[in-house]
């Protein structure tokens, strides 16, 4: 969580003050290249990297066996946090980034930073007292939200690395059906995958290689790429659906109605989804991708919500829309067929980030051994291969085709979206021109 803030803050606002320049557009591609990629991917792929291939950081445990003494354990213990703490503070630097990013930006071309280089106030006092005090304040409201995601992230942090911290005691829990045990992490939560056959790859019946029971990786990463696109393009379908209507409802309205809509909102954003699902999933006996699509879509509709609210709040008090309301016509043609329009390009973002991010929520979840039922290929099982010491060294076929497979195809959907968004920004320009 300090990482996080400590990486966060300089980046955001370094990005702010060079807005438009190059060094603001490698900041936004990190967020944006670090959003698209699966939390677990990156953390599988940095323990084979700089634990196992260049040895740089210890693989699994907390603290070396041979340390001995307060001084040697401390360090080893330190030794032990260093690559997953990284790992996961550049993973959730990206909203800290991306908030405080559009904050200063905003704030920089406010009346009273005019005023103050008016006055001849240097800007490194503006960006000081003025800039980065306000943009803090939306800062200091999502570290609650940072929190239970960074304490959510934590499940597959201890997985991969075999650190011995709450998350893992709560998949053990899970495992061995102990229920006093998960009652009270989540509440706690809340409240702050031997080898028999292994056919190498590049031969003629196995072009991609075999896992341990023979089967061909090629045909279930078919397979698995099947199973998990369909959930995310049904999660994606279902979650932004609902959150663009909420978001546009409660932003239109303002009010009694927006204020009712976002404590449902703060409500939801308290619970901690990712153990809340695990929870669910293991509590329902049969289910099937329809089922695991439908318990998602409860729990990722609010981020795309409050972006659009947003807009929403600010589109509803421009002139066409009084104007509509002026000549008599109705709340829902106004919200669906002028305001929304004019935010396509905003919704077209969202939706293909989050379809970017909804295919990391299910391999997680099959990763973790959560997610589509026992038997049924995902991308998430084949990178779950890399649990195994062995796999990750000797036998790297098993998982990494699925680990490039999803960064490949997570940043190709971020690619689209943002020529979708280019050309739908740019078909707006030319209908206002010609208006």
């Amino acid at each position: 969580m300090v990482l996080t803030y400590v990486i966060g803050l300089p980046l955001g606002l370094y990005a702010a003050h060079h807005e438009g320049k190059l060094q603001d557009t490698l900041v936004r591609v990190y967020t944006y290249v670090t959003m698209s990629i699966p939390f677990f991917v990156v953390l599988v792929l940095g323990i084979w990297i700089f634990g196992y291939a260049l040895n740089w950081f210890p693989t699994s445990g907390s603290v070396s066996a041979t340390a001995s003494g307060l001084g040697a354990t401390t360090m080893s213990r330190l030794g032990h946090i260093i690559l997953p703490g990284l790992l996961g503070a550049l993973f959730g630097t990206v909203n800290i980034v991306q908030y405080l990013r559009s904050e200063v930006i905003d704030a920089k071309h406010s009346d009273y930073v005019r005023t103050a280089r008016s006055k001849g106030v240097p800007m490194k006092d503006i960006y000081r007292h003025h800039i980065f005090r306000n943009s803090l304040l939306p800062i200091a409201a999502f570290a609650g939200y940072s929190i239970t995601g960074l304490l959510g992230g934590s499940i597959f942090t201890e997985m991969v690395f075999s650190y011995p911290g709450m998350g893992l005691l709560f998949l053990n829990a899970i495992n061995f059906r102990d229920y006093t045990v998960i009652t009270a992490l989540v509440l706690l939560y809340g409240f702050l995958n031997l080898m028999g056959y292994y056919a190498k790859p590049f031969t003629p019946e196995y072009w991609l290689g075999a896992d341990s029971g023979g089967r061909s990786i090629a045909k279930e990463l078919i397979v698995g790429s099947r199973n998990s696109i369909s959930i995310a393009i049904g999660l994606t379908i279902i979650s932004s659906t609902f959150g663009i209507c909420w978001g546009l409802v409660s932003g239109y309205f303002g009010g009694m109605v927006d204020l009712a809509m976002q404590r449902v909102y703060d409500f939801m954003m308290i619970i901690p989804m990712l153990m809340t699902i695990i929870v669910i999933v293991t509590i329902i006996p049969h289910y099937n991708a329809i089922t695991l699509t439908l318990i998602l879509s409860i729990f990722y509709w609010m981020g795309t919500s409050r972006l659009i609210r947003s807009r929403t709040l600010a589109e509803s008090q421009k002139d066409y829309v009084a104007a509509s309301k002026t000549s008599g016509t109705s709340n829902l043609k106004i919200i669906f067929r002028e305001i929304m329009p004019n935010i396509s390009s905003l919704i077209i973002v969202d939706t293909t980030l989050s379809f970017a991010e909804n295919i990391g929520v299910e391999t997680g979840l099959s990763f973790l051994g959560f997610g589509l039922p026992m038997g049924t290929p995902s991308l998430g099982t084949l990178i779950a291969n890399a649990n195994d010491p062995e796999n990750i060294t000797g036998y790297w076929w098993t998982w990494l085709p699925a680990a490039l497979e999803i960064i490949i195809l997570c940043l190709s959907i971020s690619y689209v979206g943002q020529v979708m968004r280019r050309a739908t920004n740019a078909a707006q320009r030319r209908g206002n021109e010609k208006n």
